[in-house]
């Protein structure tokens, strides 16, 4: 299986769709079983719902066999839509938090188990490209399911909210000045190990019984 799993790489049917909303249904196929030994079906839902737009994925297990998974959100926002010209002329707003559980990415194979504090100046922190780069990606154990990126240079504000069954918080940027965009990326769980061999069976990962389901939630919100 490649590096950020299969899912975003299937195609889709489209089971439905109104004026403000489409339905599309990934389900499993003999290309998928070959990489992940599980009947499931994938259905995800994209509404706009006032000035909200609200993502649901619901995933099911069509599989007589318990089911494990990871599911990890992967938007990307634009910057610098508003006047600002550095990185830096952003700010993260962790809704008053003081305090995160840093899990350092950057070991070979990658450590799961280490944590760092990463203190945050009256719940905020403000992008540092540098730091960004350094540690590949944050990433954040068990963060609020509530952030909201704010500007310095104006009133710009973008208000994210996710369900709690993806409690781990990544913020990666690509590594180059000119890729104008952050990504604020809610995650089901941490990481493999990397070089090390995975037990599913020991694993902390999503599972789900035969027939069983379980949705995860991503709703954003933009004002100028």
């Amino acid at each position: 299986m490649k590096k950020h799993g299969f899912i975003g790489g299937e195609n889709f049917d489209l089971v439905e769709k109104g004026d403000s909303y489409v339905i599309l249904r990934s389900v499993a196929s003999e290309e998928t079983l070959a990489i992940y030994p599980f009947e499931y079906s994938f259905t995800a839902k994209y509404a706009l719902e006032g000035k909200r737009v609200v993502c649901t994925v619901t995933v099911e297990n069509n599989d007589k066999k318990v089911m494990p998974y990871m599911f990890g959100w992967h938007p990307a926002f634009a910057l610098f839509c508003d006047g600002g010209a550095e990185i830096e002329d952003y700010v993260l707003d962790f809704d008053g938090k003081s305090m995160l559980k840093q899990v350092p990415l950057q070991q070979d194979p990658f450590d799961p188990a280490v944590r760092n504090d990463f203190a945050l100046d009256c719940g905020r922190y403000t992008l540092c490209e540098a730091e960004i780069y350094a540690n590949d990606t944050l990433i954040f154990e068990n963060a609020p399911t509530r952030v909201t990126l704010l500007s310095k240079k104006s009133d710009y504000k973008l208000a994210l909210e996710w369900s709690d069954n993806t409690p781990d918080l990544c913020v990666w940027k690509f590594p180059s000045h000119d890729a104008m965009f952050i990504c604020i990326e809610p995650w089901s769980n941490l990481p493999s190990r990397g070089n090390d061999e995975e037990n599913f069976d020991t694993r902390d990962i999503q599972r789900l019984d035969s027939g069983e389901s379980a949705t995860h939630t991503l709703a954003f919100e933009f004002s100028i």
